[in-house]
């Protein structure tokens, strides 16, 4: 079987020679205190362990490959990541409480929380005017089936392209010389200030 031991030669971990001596017998496990001189010992931060315990206890970081407590290591998949490689390659979704690729995870600023893409849709909406983030269980739907904050749906929800319409009074004629009559109306709409007109 190989052993994590077996599979870092550059880390501080050095994996000492098994005593075949019975004369010469190595320092005891400081997790399960043998010191049977057939065993393999490796030491990890200053603790001095036999093979099995070292095997249960400390982990290589699939990022960086250096050894960690296994405690202070997250488990994905079947990789383990030390503190430092899951921040830099993961985000972890406050929805369905899993790690996700960051690549793969939004920011709702609604809800100051990351999610993948499945609970985003689940948790975030978009209001329709303002484009601002929105809780579906919460935004106010106009009969369109369109999505608006509170704001927004109190000022324009009855118009779904967001657009206000304003009547401008023309310029009135008191006297016309033409002996044709005819009137002309003009609608504008505007999205930008209208002060100019009159």
């Amino acid at each position: 079987m190989t052993t994590n031991a077996e599979l870092i030669p550059q880390a501080e971990e050095r994996v000492q020679d098994s005593q075949t001596s019975s004369e010469t017998r190595p320092l005891p496990c400081s997790s399960c205190g043998t010191d049977d001189p057939t065993f393999e010992y490796a030491s990890h931060e200053d603790k001095h362990l036999c093979i099995d315990c070292y095997d249960e206890q400390v982990s290589l970081c699939a990022g960086c490959e250096n050894p960690f407590w296994r405690d202070n290591t997250t488990r994905i998949a079947d990789e383990r990541y030390c503190e430092n490689c899951l921040n830099e390659r993961f985000r972890f979704c406050s929805g369905c409480d899993a790690y996700y690729d960051r690549e793969r995870v939004y920011y709702s600023e609604l809800h100051d929380a990351d999610y993948c893409e499945s609970c985003f849709s689940s948790y975030v909406t978009y209001c329709t005017s303002c484009d601002g983030q929105i809780d579906p269980e919460n935004c106010r739907v106009n009969d369109n089936g369109d999505s608006f904050c509170e704001e927004c749906y109190e000022h324009d929800g009855d118009d779904p392209d967001g657009i206000e319409y304003q009547e401008h009074e023309s310029v009135r004629f008191e006297k016309c010389l033409s002996r044709r009559k005819y009137g002309v109306e003009i609608e504008v709409v505007t999205e930008e200030d209208s002060s100019h007109l009159p």
